[in-house]
């Protein structure tokens, strides 16, 4: 359990004195954002480079390979809602040590595997627990809570590192199969996860009012006053300022519902594409290294697009940012097939790159700024539910039609009409009535 460092009456006349240089949200972002390398680079951009390996060796369809993630996502579909409410209670660290132990354990049992039943403990139980523990509702609830007026950026910055394991991780990976074979390299993830989450786990913290500070390291006296119409610009709020439902209120509006919707029919497309998307390029005749290539091109420009974007939030509705970065992935899924050559390849990768890149910072922004940081975990935890039959099922479809057709062309273009059909209902997800936000409290207060 995080507990206050000291007496909040003294640390909050010391922060009233002076300043401080630095605030520790900024180091909350640190350590968020080195998880989310794990549990999006080593979940999604590894599993989908070690994807077309494993089959031919073990000699397993796509469609059985794809079938992992849905049993990874009922575990998710135990887990979430779970891990939500005990990071509003009690804090992320020690909740994210056990996802880096489960993680870590999971990735070394994925070099041992020889039956699907293995397969399917190892990924589906350990890879997919440890992933929730570690990273994505976790981290982005955390610093949800440690920024409201900058929560944009913050947001932004975190997540940048999600395309940054994208940019990262394919070509030493690939590197690393070739000369090692993809057991060994599943050894070698394994180190990873074990360095990388335990030093981003220790530096976590719940929230500043555990510690005297407020978000945005605002000095406490000074911040701002409660104010109305905040939510249908994209100017963002004070702490002060922010609407704050709690889980039950929160599922009784129209907003949570219609997002649930426009996620998860994009959140099927977007996990569909991540999978198979190495597989369809060598599939297409691409060598292996051009083809990493080509994935790490598509996450630099989305490395790109997410500070773009949260400037953008700052002034745009959130709502309709994420409406035009989903129009942009339906069209960047259908030029997807039309890729028979590395100039069209490159097309591909900008379009889709700079437009469905931001959604995973954009649609954590929205859940924080539509219902607030005081249930930010529990509502989270909830919404998951939702997502874990889609998120799993955008790569399971893919894998059952390439079987079925010998070719990807009938999910791609559900997926684009799926990006399109998110975009709609994100639109129609007006606000929630403003309520102001409830004071934070420390753990049992």
């Amino acid at each position: 359990m995080d507990t206050k460092a000291q007496p909040t009456t003294h640390v909050a006349s010391a922060a009233a004195a002076a300043k401080p240089r630095l605030f520790y949200g900024w180091v909350i972002v640190l350590g968020a954002a080195a998880a989310d390398v794990l549990t999006y680079g080593i979940g999604t951009v590894a599993f989908g480079i070690f994807f077309r390996f494993m089959s031919d060796a073990m000699e397993w369809s796509r469609g059985l390979l794809s079938s992992v993630l849905l049993l990874g996502r009922l575990t998710s579909l135990v887990a979430n809602p779970i891990l939500g409410p005990m990071v509003d209670r009690y804090g992320p660290r020690w909740i994210m040590l056990g996802g880096t132990i489960a993680f870590g354990l999971g990735a070394f049992a994925m070099a041992a595997i020889n039956a699907p039943w293995q397969f399917f403990i190892a990924y589906g139980g350990l890879i997919t627990l440890g992933s929730a523990a570690l990273g994505g509702n976790i981290t982005h609830t955390v610093v949800a809570k440690w920024f409201v007026r900058k929560r944009g950026r913050a947001l932004a910055m975190v997540t940048m590192s999600l395309s940054g394991a994208g940019v990262i991780i394919p070509l030493p990976l690939a590197f690393l199969i070739s000369m090692l074979g993809w057991r060994g390299a599943w050894i070698g993830v394994g180190i990873f996860v074990f360095v990388v989450g335990t030093a981003s786990s220790l530096v976590m913290r719940r929230q500043p009012e555990d510690y005297g500070l407020l978000p945005d390291g605002d000095i406490p006296g000074q911040e701002a006053q409660p104010s109305n119409g905040l939510l249908t610009t994209g100017k963002r709020p004070s702490a002060a300022q922010e609407i704050s439902l709690s889980a039950k209120e929160a599922v009784r509006t129209p907003a949570f519902w219609l997002m649930i919707l426009s996620t998860n029919a994009s959140g099927m497309a977007i996990m569909g594409i991540n999978i198979h998307l190495v597989s369809y390029l060598l599939d297409r005749g691409f060598a292996l290294g051009t083809a990493a290539g080509i994935v790490s091109f598509m996450y630099v420009m989305n490395t790109v697009a997410k500070p773009v974007w949260g400037l953008v939030t700052e002034r745009l509705a959130v709502r309709y940012c994420i409406g035009i970065c989903y129009l942009g992935g339906g069209v960047g899924t259908l030029l997807l097939l039309g890729v028979t050559s590395l100039p069209w390849a490159i097309l591909f990768g900008v379009v889709f790159g700079l437009t469905r890149g931001a959604t995973s910072f954009l649609t954590s922004l929205a859940w924080a700024d539509y219902f607030g940081r005081r249930s930010q975990g529990s509502i989270r935890g909830i919404s998951s539910v939702f997502g874990i039959l889609a998120g799993a099922g955008g790569p399971v479809v893919a894998g059952f039609v390439y079987d079925a057709t010998g070719s990807y062309t009938i999910a791609f273009l559900m997926f684009a009409v799926a990006f399109w059909v998110g975009a709609i209902f994100m639109v129609m997800a007006k606000p929630p009535q403003t309520k102001m936000a409830a004071p934070v409290t420390s753990p049992g207060a």
